[in-house]
């Protein structure tokens, strides 16, 4: 069953309230610092209060260059991350209090291995948006390939298993009926994009799925060579997270600066997304990644909107729910994750103020 077949299904369903989810709602002032708390103890957040953060180093360059966590009352230790391997291991051992990165299988193997994680900002499409992503399956226009059904019996280039690149091509794969035994795929290290996309350029694959966020793919698609098959927002309705653990969680100032970091990463979100700010953001984006103006601008033209801070409501419960399923249906999942073991809602109104402020 696809994933928009599940959703469909599950909000015809009896509505999940949002309460009966692990944590209630705290906060409810205009900013989550304004009324930071954590049970009914009041938290007054000073700079001895520390988030250690990960994600990538150009997630990392938008939220500083910002501005938006400048004024944070506690401090930020950003870790960049370069082994994406390890980042539910960190979460584990608490050298990484919260993380903001894409959504795959992982968070959820992780709480099935006993990890503490626990998800408490959820991003994905705009339900208004479509055809927009920045993790797609990329095909060679020359290739006869129009639907996800004449992927069967190509060369597929991606990155490796269980990424999120990963799971886009499998959500792909499984809308055209088919599955991994019927394609050919070729992975590469998830360092080595330009590998990845050279096969698609060069012939030797048919298909990519990674980055639109590269000078190779921006023009190619603009020379006509390449075309998406299959955007991000298709295979994934929620596609960013912010997630911490259980550490985190039980101590009432770091608790009460997460609840703040989770409003404020939202807050980022809509500037990001916003038209007025584009100009900066490229910059962001040039100095970050090293690419060229031109294609900064046009990746972000691909790709706003594509994720959107959601309202940790029954209906991105019901999409959550749908997600795990079809990773279960796609053989990433043994079993399904029960929503109450991995999604935590008590900053729901914080998460709501900075969506109603946009």
């Amino acid at each position: 069953m696809t994933n928009s077949k599940r959703i469909a299904g599950l909000l015809a369903a009896a509505t999940i309230g949002a309460l009966a989810l692990a944590g209630c709602s705290t906060s409810g002032g205009s900013t989550a610092a304004d009324a930071a708390s954590s049970g009914d103890e009041s938290i007054t957040l000073t700079k001895d209060v520390h988030l250690v953060v990960g994600t990538s180093a150009q997630e990392g360059a938008v939220f500083t260059d910002s501005g938006i966590f400048d004024d944070a009352p506690y401090t930020i230790d950003w870790s960049y991350i370069t082994d994406w391997g390890a980042i539910y291991s960190s979460i584990a051992s608490d050298s990484l209090n919260v993380g903001y990165w894409g959504l795959d299988a992982n968070i959820f193997k992780a709480v099935q291995n006993g990890v503490p994680a626990k998800l408490v900002s959820l991003l994905g499409a705009d339900a208004s948006a479509e055809d927009a992503g920045a993790l797609n399956v990329f095909v060679r226009t020359d290739a006869g390939i129009d639907t996800t059904e004449d992927l069967k019996g190509t060369t597929i280039s991606t990155g490796s298993a269980g990424t999120t690149f990963d799971n886009v091509l499998t959500a792909a794969l499984s809308n055209g009926g088919l599955t991994e035994a019927d394609v050919n795929v070729v992975r590469y290290p998830d360092s080595d994009q330009t590998s990845q996309i050279n096969s698609l350029l060069d012939g030797d694959a048919q298909a990519f799925a990674g980055n639109i966020t590269s000078e190779q793919i921006i023009d190619a698609l603009d020379a006509g060579t390449i075309k998406v098959l299959y955007w991000q927002d298709q295979a994934l309705p929620i596609n960013r997270i912010v997630v911490s653990n259980d550490q985190t969680l039980g101590d009432p100032a770091k608790a009460a600066a997460l609840e703040d970091f989770a409003q404020r990463v939202a807050q980022a979100q809509n500037w990001k997304n916003d038209p007025a700010n584009k100009d900066k953001l490229v910059a962001i984006t040039t100095a970050s990644t090293k690419l060229p103006t031109a294609v900064a601008e046009k990746s972000y033209d691909y790709t706003v909107d594509s994720t959107v801070p959601l309202a940790l409501d029954s209906t991105t419960t019901q999409k959550l729910e749908a997600t795990i399923g079809d990773f279960v249906d796609f053989g990433l999942l043994t079993e399904p994750v029960e929503v109450s073991d991995v999604l935590d809602t008590r900053f729901a109104d914080a998460i709501q103020t900075a969506i109603d402020s946009k």
